[in-house]
């Protein structure tokens, strides 16, 4: 529907506005807002099956491909977290600074 109202809609308006002038775009353009809410009403009133209360299936997507995923985890860097001399070392700065700011 999109895509057909994407493609027609230009060539409807300005088909329009060369018959009845340019002045006729707001209404054109009300005209349509409210055949589109007419759809949608009609939609959810008798089409839609979540109104009914049946669940919907719903399929998470991967919001990247397969090859960037290899290319991120292709190589397993250590975790910094895991090696307990990173704590020290973050304590011994946070010391220092500490100290030299008093």
């Amino acid at each position: 529907m999109q895509g057909a109202g994407s493609a027609i809609a230009p060539i409807l308006a300005g088909a329009i506005m060369n018959v009845l002038g340019a002045e006729v775009l707001p209404l054109y353009i009300a005209a349509m807002l409210a055949l589109l809410g007419v759809y949608a009403l009609y939609r959810r009133h008798y089409v839609s099956p979540l109104i009914r209360g049946e669940a919907a299936h719903f399929e998470p997507l991967v919001q990247t491909s397969p090859q960037a995923l290899e290319m991120l985890f292709d190589d397993t860097q250590p975790d910094l977290f895991d090696d307990p001399s990173f704590y020290e070392e973050q304590e011994r700065q946070r010391l220092v600074k500490t100290v030299s700011q008093n």
